[in-house]
């Protein structure tokens, strides 16, 4: 999961004979007083996102609302914006093309000889928090100062004071932590573990409060592309920047039990309308806590009354706690009631942190339990529940657990029957994937046989009754071109018989194929074109 914003796509490649065309009619088709207001967008941060696909940058704009921005740079007099502005080319239109010329042509429009009075205006219109203000770097400086010899009071001073500075916008709000990382990490680079780890941990968890209060506005909440960005980040910096957080000296132990008190306090919150407490991302940081403190560090956070009262809101944050001290039965008692109604998502996230931990039985555990959930679940969740099974065989690697997950797709026929089929091949039971085919009435893709290629080499005659059912459903189709493909599938099975060393038993069923058929005049023109018949 890369963690670039739609703001910044550096992956996207625009060519100097569009930049200098897009230029050219950023010059001729916007009246004056529209590209000053356009350059003061810019500016300000009132782009939210931008993309490019092809010849298209979109982008969102900030303005009265909320608009959208289709700029075309092969034919630039067709770009549209859903503003009711009606009289030409708007401001909006004009703040993108400026913001494609400055990220992808190095080109600064505001040094244009026509902006001069508007940029001599701009410093009162500039917000304090714009991300293209380098006042990152001596904050960084101070912090690598003291953080190390002031601990973690001096961290979140600092954090709270930075972030809440980020909170105006969400265009300069978003760049302005990517800034604030790249200045920390230079900062701490140098800084010897495990004290640069905690604070990579730290910057994650005030950067995500932040982009939570971002996301909290009424017109930003339906974003889910920026909150799935925003993941992949911190995702990413988690697994950069944080290699241990030792738990069982000071005052590390003292870190450990005020981030779990946080976390627990943030997952724990009910929002205004919220039957079941449970915040996806704050859950999530609080597992990965759990899961990388060192030997037995979160042994005692349950028996903390601090960390627990910050819980009683959430029955799964509390459910969590009980995992942590192995408690599992408990645990599943306490959630078993919102699991059975669908709500199943941290039951998984709890047994993808036990298989992250190796813990395959209790993984094993909380998946079968959850297994009473099936029925309930949306596609996402069964993805999510599938693929936990999947990275548990991998990590396990064991007959024993295959064979449960088997058992569980097995209870859940027909809708786990795709799913059923995989898990078979990947498990080399090859007999049983074929007869589970044959009673679905499966037909090949002739066209995708990359996993037919491997299970010809490793058990050929398990294919044998899947391609006889190929060929008489083409035939069944009754037209020439499924003859085409009936063929087409009788000529890998005559390669499969020929691999057995069954030559003459495939030569008896090409002449009795021709005889049963003999009335279909097309199809045994192309049993002859085909050669399969003389």
């Amino acid at each position: 999961m890369g963690g670039v914003f739609p703001i910044m796509p550096s992956a996207a490649v625009i060519s100097s004979d569009r930049l200098q065309a897009l230029r050219q009619a950023v010059l001729e088709q916007f009246e004056p007083h529209i590209l000053e207001r356009g350059l003061v967008y810019e500016l300000t941060g009132r782009i939210l996102d931008l993309s490019v696909d092809g010849g298209v940058v979109s982008a969102h704009v900030e303005g009265t609302s909320v608009y959208r921005v289709a700029l075309d740079l092969d034919f630039f007099g067709i770009s549209t914006c859903t503003c009711p502005y009606g009289s030409g080319f708007c401001k909006h239109l004009a703040a993108v093309a400026f913001r494609v010329l400055r990220e992808f042509g190095a080109d600064r429009p505001e040094e244009w000889g026509i902006f001069q009075e508007t940029v001599a205006r701009l410093a009162a219109l500039r917000p304090k928090n714009d991300y293209r203000v380098p006042a990152w770097t001596a904050a960084a400086d101070h912090v690598a100062g003291c953080a190390q010899d002031a601990g973690l009071a001096a961290w979140r001073a600092f954090y709270d004071r930075t972030f809440r500075e980020c909170r105006r916008r969400l265009d300069s709000g978003v760049m302005a932590i990517r800034e604030t990382f790249a200045s920390l990490d230079k900062a701490s680079d140098a800084w010897d573990e495990p004290w640069r780890s905690w604070f990579g941990f730290w910057t994650v968890v005030w950067a995500m409060e932040n982009v939570e209060s971002l996301l909290s506005d009424s017109w930003l909440g339906s974003w889910a592309f920026i909150r799935r960005e925003w993941e992949s980040l911190s995702e990413k910096r988690l697994v950069d920047r944080v290699r241990s957080l030792p738990a069982k000296e000071e005052p590390f132990a003292s870190f450990c039990r005020e981030a779990a008190v946080h976390l627990a306090e943030k997952a724990g919150t009910p929002r205004p309308g919220q039957r079941v407490a449970f915040h996806p991302g704050w859950f999530s940081l609080l597992a990965w806590l759990w899961r990388k403190v060192d030997g037995e560090g979160a042994g005692g956070w349950t028996a903390d009354p601090d960390v627990y009262a910050r819980t009683r809101h959430s029955a799964w944050v509390q459910a969590l706690f009980l995992v942590m001290d192995g408690r599992d039965d408990e645990a599943w008692e306490k959630v078993r009631p919102y699991a059975i109604h669908g709500t199943v998502g941290p039951g998984v996230l709890i047994a993808e942190t036990l298989v992250a931990r190796r813990e395959p039985e209790r993984a094993a555990f909380w998946l079968e339990r959850l297994a009473e959930s099936i029925e309930a679940m949306d596609e996402g969740d069964w993805r999510d529940y599938l693929a936990a099974w999947r990275r548990l065989c991998g990590e396990d690697g064991d007959a024993a657990g295959t064979e449960r997950f088997l058992q569980v797709l097995r209870s859940f026929l027909p809708r786990s029957l795709p799913h059923y089929a995989e898990a078979l091949s990947a498990a080399g039971r090859y007999r049983e994937w074929a007869d589970l085919l044959m009673a679905a009435g499966f037909v090949f893709n002739l066209h995708d046989s990359s996993r037919l290629s491997v299970i010809e080499k490793k058990d050929p005659e398990a294919l044998l009754p899947l391609f006889h059912q190929t060929v008489e459903y083409w035939i069944g189709q009754r037209n020439r071109t499924a003859y085409r493909e009936a063929v087409r599938a009788l000529k890998r099975l005559g390669r499969l018989y020929h691999k057995l060393g069954r030559d003459e038993e495939w030569r008896r069923f090409c002449g009795w194929l021709a005889d049963r058929y003999g009335r279909l005049r097309a199809f045994q023109e192309e049993l002859k074109r085909g050669k399969i018949v003389p």
